[in-house]
């Protein structure tokens, strides 16, 4: 990662057939990321930036896919330091419905009642992360909107190409442009991407999954349903699982564990054919704590799973999916992304765009605390951020004459860094308080540029 401007590394292969337009990018992106926060007016203070940050996306030059496409390359590099690569695939809803006067916009799927549906975009992402969480960037993005009232075609006879449930299989196409030898890509989705058309497409194209199943499929010709011969097999042991909870936190479950190998027809509800093969893996609490739900996953996988420690290795990377849930969560929460006025459905998917890049940007250095807490912190600050850190954290000895008001040349690090500014946005950092999490860290980068700003002018 660049230091001193990440822009202008993550973005400088940009092409808009105009040098000044990749200039304006890189002007809009450092100026949104800086208090990503705020609307376009509240984070930009000077008209004429403003303006040209409207212009910017007014553009008709400028395109979703050429936003992103810079940083599916930057993406692209990272992974290729890495044996293995998870992507993982999800959908989220952006509601925009307090914005009367935006064009162009449908429904999200919520129906307060059936005459005024709930209006707004919706967003499918693919993330790159490495097994351990670090996430590496976007792989693949699709923003549209629905018809005003309804979802789209639907049934039987619709061909999988024209139903809206095609973005899964279009993210695995555009996963697939990522060609390495020596990586191993494997998509990761939950329950909605349990569809007979996918699996048939990642095992024609050798793509690797793992994918929570939906339904309780007739297989071995139609004999007995997945949960039948699930039941029928003995289990291969317990492992300890940590999962999310609905309070934000997390608990840890014993699950006893089946696994076989399965073999499953195409359903009657599509028009596809044939008959696929998969391993599946059962993760089954016997014994949850009090008004706890017990946790239960049956994953289908192209993994090979022979013994226990297979098993364990599906569920682990299983278990990553739950950070595409936190990213929206800092595309939506942290940037704001549904505060944006702009005035047409357009416009609006090129800043979620430009904004899902600066919301990866912020997972990414939440992750870093934990990835490589011992680097130097220059990693994820630019000079001026750190010493403007530094000059917070020590501005009463600094005041008592206990040290100089210059920072030293050896740089914070990532760990002292990162907990510094959480401390700034909440964070205690009490020895049980365990690491500092994503809104500790975004209110306090927010705080943190406008020290750095008052660093750079008094500097």
């Amino acid at each position: 990662m660049a230091t001193e401007n990440w822009a202008n590394e993550e973005f400088r292969s940009s092409y808009f057939g105009d040098k000044r337009i990749s200039k304006r990018l890189i002007q809009v992106v450092n100026n949104l990321s800086f208090r990503p926060d705020k609307t376009i007016n509240g984070a930009i203070e000077d008209y004429s930036s403003t303006k040209a940050c409207y212009r910017f996306f007014e553009n008709e030059q400028v395109t979703k896919s050429k936003i992103l496409s810079p940083h599916v390359e930057q993406t692209h590099a990272r992974m290729k330091k890495h044996s293995v690569v998870l992507a993982i695939q999800d959908t989220t809803f952006i509601n925009y419905n307090r914005h009367k006067q935006t064009t162009g916009l449908g429904s999200i799927g919520k129906y307060p009642d059936m005459e005024n549906p709930v209006q707004g975009v919706i967003a499918h992402t693919t993330l790159a992360f490495t097994p351990l969480g670090l996430p590496l960037g976007l792989l693949d993005q699709a923003i549209w909107s629905r018809p005003e009232k309804g979802h789209g075609l639907r049934g039987r006879d619709t061909p999988i190409e024209e139903k809206e449930s095609y973005k899964w299989i279009e993210a695995l196409d555009n996963t697939l442009k990522f060609n390495h030898d020596k990586t191993q890509v494997i998509t990761v989705a939950d329950r909605e991407c349990d569809i007979f058309e996918f699996y048939q497409s990642a095992i024609n194209y050798k793509a690797d999954l793992i994918v929570r199943a939906k339904h309780d499929r007739m297989i071995n010709g139609g004999d007995n349903y997945l949960s039948w011969h699930l039941d029928k097999k003995s289990d291969a042991g317990e492992i300890e699982v940590e999962v999310p909870t609905k309070e934000r936190k997390t608990r840890k479950a014993k699950v006893s564990l089946t696994f076989s190998k399965i073999t499953f027809e195409s359903p009657k509800s599509s028009l596809a054919s044939g008959s696929i093969s998969l391993y599946v893996v059962n993760a089954k609490e016997k014994e949850p704590a009090k008004n706890v739900d017990a946790l239960e996953w049956t994953l289908l996988t192209t993994l090979p799973i022979m013994v226990k420690a297979d098993a364990e290795v599906v569920i682990g990377f299983y278990r990553m999916r739950w950070h595409i849930e936190s990213y929206f969560k800092v595309l939506k929460t942290g940037c704001k992304v549904e505060d944006c006025r702009l005035e047409t459905k357009e416009k609006l998917e090129k800043y979620i765009t430009l904004m899902s890049v600066v919301a990866w940007r912020l997972y990414w250095m939440t992750h870093m605390n934990r990835y490589a807490p011992d680097i130097p912190c220059t990693v994820v600050l630019t000079d001026a951020e750190w010493k403007a850190l530094w000059t917070k954290i020590n501005k009463e000895k600094i005041k008592k004459g206990l040290i100089k008001k210059k920072p030293p040349k050896s740089p914070l690090t990532v760990r002292e860094a990162l907990v510094h500014i959480a401390k700034m946005g909440g964070f205690n950092g009490r020895k049980g308080d365990g690491h500092p999490g994503m809104i500790s860290i975004w209110r306090g980068w927010i705080r943190l540029q406008d020290m750095t700003e008052m660093w750079e002018i008094m500097n």
